[in-house]
């Protein structure tokens, strides 16, 4: 059986199969088809994935040199690059968006998930939920509506009393909330009540790159499973909009409930960083 790509720039214009005399069977006509996706994602993902002309020549946060004489190339601070993918991104118009989520939790129950997506014009979409072992819930007093207008500053991640704050780009972030939270007990009683969380983000692992690194086999291999129709609906599935990491990591810090707790109590959660941008 003989398989022939016909290419054109970033996109596959052609496909043949000569089978001799026979249809291929069900698992060999998968095989193609997962062959000729891959070679389309391959084609549409040709292109760099990082145009920060400011961090050349190296475009990627997996630059580590351990035997360099160059601390900061060893990774014990962290790069120039680090730095600016860290930051707060531009956001020239609707479309963008900027987001930071942290995850985690100590497998007892206890979970906590902060969330802010930064949006033109002053406006950021926030969540916060927090469990406790006993089914206690946290949420904002708006939740689930996450939409926060006027937040309060332009290029940095804080609004509705959440804030995220950088110490070491790559390394480690403060989380911060300092206010009303709505309390749900098991049995259904809610109450508002001051709440304040503070946290140390660190990390455990190197970030993962989300357009350089996923597995484009695996792509591959779910894209011809299914009956996608159009160039851009080919385009959309190959080349992600969103730019970002993903990154291992713990939250050490205290949280209380003021209405019930005299003192903080401490937490130890484990979990993911999230970082999107485009």
């Amino acid at each position: 059986m003989a398989v022939a790509f016909v290419w054109r720039a970033h996109s596959c214009a052609h496909f043949e199969v000569d089978s001799q005399g026979s249809a291929p069977t069900k698992d060999s006509a998968h095989t193609l088809r997962t062959a000729w996706t891959m070679a389309c994602v391959e084609n549409i993902n040709s292109s760099p994935v990082v145009s920060l002309e400011a961090c050349a020549p190296s475009k990627s946060v997996e630059c580590y040199q351990a035997t360099s004489k160059h601390f900061q190339k060893t990774g014990i601070v962290a790069t120039e690059l680090e730095k600016i993918w860290e930051l707060p991104h531009e956001l020239p118009n609707r479309k963008h968006n900027d987001s930071l989520l942290v995850y985690g939790t100590d497998g007892t129950g206890t979970f906590l998930k902060v969330f802010i997506n930064r949006l033109i014009n002053r406006q950021a979409q926030v969540s916060l939920l927090f469990i406790l072992p006993d089914g206690t819930t946290y949420r904002l007093p708006n939740a689930p509506d996450t939409l926060i207008s006027n937040i309060d500053g332009r290029k940095s991640f804080n609004a509705a009393g959440v804030k995220f704050q950088l110490l070491e780009a790559m390394r480690r972030w403060r989380i911060l909330f300092n206010g009303t939270a709505v309390r749900t007990r098991v049995d259904g009683e809610t109450a508002e009540v001051h709440l304040r969380i503070n946290l140390i983000w660190s990390a455990f692992s190197r970030p993962f790159e989300r357009k350089r690194e996923f597995s484009r086999k695996l792509l591959a291999s779910a894209m011809a499973r299914e009956l996608w129709r159009g160039r851009k609906e080919w385009s959309s599935m190959c080349d992600p909009l969103l730019n970002g990491f993903d990154q291992w990591g713990a939250m050490t810090g205290t949280y209380q409930d003021s209405s019930i707790q005299p003192v903080e109590k401490e937490i130890y959660l484990r979990g993911l960083r999230q970082r999107r941008w485009g």
